[in-house]
């Protein structure tokens, strides 16, 4: 049987293991499959040997490794890139300030003007592919969205934000697909 799956933020070339061999480079986002077939009752186990460059990659929710009882497809890998990027939400001023991260030394630069959130912006979440950031706004119940300038980290608010939530939002978090967004 075959084995293969589907990759998601990939921006490089990264190389795939299956059973610590059978080498695949994966360079874009989307369906893979190793050249080597597995025998029915065979196991499987898929393993990231090399990511791209800046990104972390992943082997999503036990999807690598089972049993073959019939064409695996069902391997999700994903990729998001490495923090480069810091953001602090000011529950005194109600904004969002962003800073880029030396990778070396750890200092924080800023990355440009605040931006304006909600009242008492309390809890932030990036989404998957580092494109957007979400901000859960506690005393005005409703989340702030803004995409993210991948190369100089630099906030620009998305139309239409803020959007309502529920009373009161304590946090945010973004499911690891970049699907849904959770308070």
């Amino acid at each position: 049987y075959s084995v293969g799956g589907y990759a998601s933020g990939v921006k490089g070339s990264m190389v795939l293991q299956n059973n610590g061999g059978d080498n695949l480079t994966v360079s874009a986002s989307g369906a893979f499959t190793f050249a080597l077939p597995i025998t029915s009752g065979s196991t499987y186990n898929v393993t990231v040997l090399s990511p791209p460059a800046g990104e972390n990659c992943y082997v999503m929710g036990g999807s690598g490794s089972g049993t073959a009882t019939s064409n695996v497809t069902s391997v999700a890998i994903n990729c998001t890139s490495v923090e480069r990027f810091a953001f602090v939400g000011s529950s005194n001023s109600g904004v969002v300030s962003a800073y880029t991260i030396n990778a070396t030394t750890g200092l924080l630069t800023s990355a440009g003007p605040d931006v304006p959130a909600g009242t008492n912006p309390i809890s932030m979440a990036v989404d998957p592919a580092a494109m957007f950031l979400y901000v859960a706004n506690f005393g005005s119940s409703n989340i702030s969205a803004y995409s993210i300038n991948s190369t100089t980290g630099v906030l620009t608010e998305i139309a239409s934000s803020p959007f309502a939530t529920g009373q009161n939002p304590d946090g945010v978090a973004v499911d690891p697909t970049g699907t849904y967004l959770y308070t």
